[in-house]
Formats: C-alpha cells, sequence, structure tokens
C-alpha cells in the first residue's frame, strides 16, 4: 500500500509478508523514494508469532539523503483472530521529526485473507531555521552521502566476493543449494566477522550472518553485506528457520565442525530440507593463501621472532619454564599480538624429551639447554617456530644430534617447490635422521600447514596425499627425543612459491660456538 508523506519524503510503501512455519514472524518491506528518485529500500523480520512477543523497536535506518526512516515499532493482540499494529518514525537530520504512519495488519483463523489498513498518517511540518533548511537543502550533497553509505552496505569487498563465489562452485559440484559454516575460523575468512557466536548460511543468492545481540555492532561494522539475522535462542530452531525461509533443499555441513546435538535437532527441524555431509570445502580453500594473508603472518613471524629474542636476552639461571613462557607471552602481546597461537613450550634439560612439554617448575642452569615452541597471533594468523637456547656450554651428545637435526631441516627445506607431495618431504627429513641412528627417536610428522589455525593443511607426515601448491605456507620441525635425557627440534615457517621456496623465519638456526 502507498502512504503519501510529504512532498521532501515522498511515497513510502510498506508490504507485510507472513514467514512460514512455526518461529517464524512477519517480514516488512519497506521502499523510500526521495524527490531526486533515488530509491533505498530494505526488509525487516518482525520477530511475532501469535503474541509470543507483545512489541517492540527496531532500528532501520533508511537513508536517502533528506531523510531517515528510523524505526519500526509494533505491537501485537491476539483474540478471535489477531492483529499487528506498524508505526513508522521518520526524521530529518535538518528539523527532526518530519511524520509518522500506522498502519495495521489483520488476520483471522477464519479467513487466511491478510488485510493491511492504514490507520492514520501524521505529518509535523518543521519550522525555523530547520524549516528554512528543508526549503534551501543541498540535495546533491546529501544524496551523494547516502548513496555512499549504501553503496558501503551493499558491496562484497572483493577478497569476500571471491571467496564466495568459490564457495559456491564448490556447492554446486558437490550438489547441495547451501552451506552452513559454523566453525568460527571458517567464518571469518568467508566473510570477516569475528563474534564468538556465529553462523554463516550461503544459499546461491544470499548470504545470511546468524549471530546474537551482543555481535550486532561487530556484524554491521566487519559484515554489512550480509544479512544479518540476531538469534535469540542460539538454537537450531533459527537456524532452520533460516533454511526455509532460503528456501534450501539440500544443506551442506562440514560433519567435523558440529556436534551431534546440533545435527540431530537441525536434521528434524530443517525437514523437508536433507542436512548432506561436504566436509573440507572452506579448510581445503584455506590451503593456499593470498596475497594479504601471506602479509599478516609475515607480520605474526616478526613479532614471534621480536619477543624471542627479547625474553632470551632476559633469561637467566633459577627462573623456571612457567617463568619464562609468561615472559615470552608478554612481549608478544607488547608488540602487537593478539595473543600466542598456541600455549608456549619451554622445556629445561630432560623435559624437553617431551614434544609437547608443558612449562612446570623447572629451573633453568648452564648445565642444561631450553628448548621453546612459540608463535604470535596477529589478526587472527598464526607463526609457529622452535629454537634451542644454551645458557652454558653445550653437551657433546646434544651437540652432536642438534648437527642431525639440523641437516634434515635443510634438506627437507630445499625441496619445498610446487608439485612435489607432502609426504615426500617427510621422507627426506626422516630418513636422514634415520641413517643417522635416531630414526625410533623422530615420533611426529615433519611440519604442518598454518593459517587462521596452528594446524591446517597440508600435514607433512610419511601418508598424506595432498601435494605443495603455490601459496601453502607449512611448518618444517624435525625433531630427535632421548627420554630422560632431553631432546633437540628446530622450526621454521616456509611459503610455498610459484618456483621453489621461501623462508619466512629469520632467527639463526646454527649451532652455537
Amino acid at each position: 500500500m502507498r502512504a503519501p508523506f510529504s512532498e521532501v519524503l515522498g511515497p513510502l510503501d510498506v508490504e507485510f509478508r507472513r514467514s512460514e512455519g512455526l518461529g517464524g514472524g512477519f517480514h516488512v518491506g519497506l521502499q523510500c523514494q526521495a524527490t531526486d528518485n533515488q530509491t533505498q529500500a530494505a526488509a525487516y523480520r518482525l520477530p511475532t508469532w501469535f503474541g509470543d512477543i507483545d512489541g517492540g523497536r527496531i532500528p532501520l535506518g533508511i537513508d536517502h539523503g533528506l531523510s531517515r526512516v528510523e524505526e519500526v515499532q509494533h505491537g501485537l493482540s491476539c483474540g478471535f483472530g489477531f492483529s499487528l499494529v506498524v508505526a513508522l518514525m521518520v526524521r530529518s537530520p535538518c528539523s527532526g521529526t518530519l511524520g509518522r504512519a500506522r498502519l495495521r495488519l489483520w488476520h483471522s483463523h477464519h479467513n487466511p485473507v491478510t488485510v493491511c489498513l492504514l490507520a492514520d498518517v501524521g505529518y509535523t511540518a518543521p519550522t525555523g531555521s530547520g524549516a528554512q533548511a528543508l526549503q534551501r537543502p543541498n540535495p546533491l550533497s546529501r544524496h551523494e552521502e547516502a548513496r555512499k553509505m549504501a553503496k558501503k552496505r551493499s558491496t562484497v569487498p572483493k577478497r569476500y566476493a571471491d571467496r564466495i563465489t568459490r564457495v559456491r562452485a564448490e556447492m554446486e559440484r558437490r550438489h547441495v543449494d547451501g552451506y552452513l559454516v559454523v566453525n568460527r575460523n571458517d567464518q571469518y575468512w568467508l566473510t570477516g566477522f569475528t563474534g564468538e557466536d556465529g553462523g554463516v548460511l550461503v544459499s546461491a543468492r544470499a548470504v545470511v550472518l546468524l549471530t546474537d545481540g551482543r555481535f550486532s555492532e561487530a556484524a554491521d561494522r566487519e559484515a554489512p553485506f550480509a544479512h544479518k539475522v540476531l538469534r535469540k535462542l542460539r538454537s537450531p530452531a533459527e537456524t532452520a528457520a533460516e533454511v526455509k525461509r532460503c528456501k534450501i533443499q539440500r544443506l551442506g555441513y562440514d560433519p567435523g565442525h558440529m556436534n551431534v546435538g546440533d545435527f540431530t535437532a537441525l536434521r528434524r527441524l530443517a525437514r523437508p530440507a536433507a542436512l548432506v555431509a561436504a566436509s573440507g570445502i572452506i579448510l581445503g580453500m584455506r590451503k593456499q593463501k593470498d596475497a594479504g594473508e601471506v602479509a599478516v603472518i609475515r607480520q605474526a613471524i616478526d613479532v614471534a621472532q621480536r619477543a624471542f629474542k627479547k625474553t632470551v636476552n632476559w633469561i637467566r639461571a633459577g627462573q623456571t619454564e612457567r617463568e619464562i613462557a609468561a615472559k615470552l607471552e608478554y612481549e608478544m602481546a607488547r608488540l602487537g599480538a593478539t595473543g600466542p597461537s598456541f600455549p608456549t613450550i619451554v622445556a629445561v634439560g630432560r623435559n624437553a624429551s617431551l614434544p609437547h612439554c608443558v612449562p612446570g617448575e623447572r629451573v633453568v642452569s648452564e648445565r642444561e639447554g631450553i628448548l621453546i615452541d612459540w608463535g604470535a597471533r596477529v589478526d587472527w594468523y598464526c607463526s609457529d617456530l622452535t629454537r634451542m637456547v644454551w645458557p652454558g656450554s653445550i653437551p657433546r651428545r646434544l651437540a652432536k644430534i642438534y648437527g642431525i637435526v639440523h641437516e634434515a631441516k635443510e634438506r627437507a627445506t630445499a625441496a619445498i617447490r610446487p608439485g612435489i607431495k607432502a609426504a615426500d618431504i617427510d621422507r627426506i627429513a626422516r630418513d636422514h635422521i634415520r641413517k643417522s641412528g635416531y630414526g625410533k627417536n623422530f615420533n611426529h610428522s615433519l611440519g604442518h600447514g598454518m593459517g587462521l589455525d596452528i594446524h591446517e593443511a597440508p600435514i607433512m607426515r610419511k601418508v598424506c596425499p595432498d601435494v605443495l601448491q603455490p601459496g601453502m605456507i607449512v611448518t618444517v620441525e624435525p625433531g630427535v627425543y632421548i627420554p630422560a635425557y632431553g631432546g633437540i627440534r628446530i622450526e621454521d615457517d616456509v611459503l610455498v612459491t610459484e618456483t621453489g621456496h621461501e623462508v619466512l623465519s629469520s632467527l639463526p638456526t646454527d649451532l652455537p660456538r
């Protein structure tokens, strides 16, 4: 229906459409047309269903230069049927309130016909300086500002547009018309949204961001191009409602990222849509980093290395493993890290035989070495390094083992290039350690991919189907561990390039003399 508001505001079209299924509500479509025929449109869902919510306000913020549809106030009354009253408030940046429109939606249980009635239309003419401002506005500048705001809200940044396009292509290949992303790092990669509570529903035509009120502003800032849906219960029922609204028939999901309870509930509530296992769609795409991702990982490595240098200069005999780990994490935070990539490993002396030693109360002495495995997280991306520190002299046996591990790392790194199997890189390092007599003491994979997660594909181990490709960033970290004696591990971060590789980390790895 059409409500003539004023010459300044132009026509206002309001359309009501009832949602299908329990737990739905009403969709209100608003279209405001300014005097220069620049149109802004928006659709908002009133979360009402047979009186479960008595009323409320929904901020709109539809700008078109001369005025702003600021909010919707709605109330619901029940009885033999039910009626929904909607009030629209319009404001001008020059004069305050321009007017209100009140509309009523009525529905009878016996008659499914929905009727929209215009209850009243009010208009408050501005006075004073505001009126003069309205009479002599600068429509070009204001409309230009409004167009820029609208463009910002609707334009998908190229990085995310390309990723969404790739996901949709993979959806088509796997014969699903919707894909639900619940892994937080996958959501960030796809949309830039950082909220702790979230889900992204991708269909052929829409990208729906499901979150809750705590992250409403974050969603507007970080992913304004996505259709935001604020969930009140954070339940599978609310996700299922969006699946139905998007008319999805086959919903893809990653079984590695959804627990049994959520899967069981969603499968029941989303019917007739079928849930289809589609693992690794985004994780597979995350293997190869783009230039922006590589740049951030370089920053994460730089922060980790600078923090390590400061910490090593601070280490003294008598300090505990826990104190050193805390100092290193503090220095990373001070230099710009949002946190460590993983809990920092500090292992003194014989504790270094534990590849993932938890820092404890063992103290530093000049007679023992220290294994430090650490990484900084910067803008969500990780780094991962391992170095040995020697406060005093190096025992002859450990010096020999250090040379073996160092050579294994150098040989494996030199072989990294596009087209080689990850398993072959592992074999190169493992063969050297085995031939040196310590094959049984190398008890983990050679390395792994890293990015948003500290452990990503590819995994460089004995059996791995992955082939290295340009843009992959992997760790190379051979080690030898002698129970109750000690251990040696050295680790670098390596980028696979078009023609070979680049070692991104630069801390020295030669044995100190």
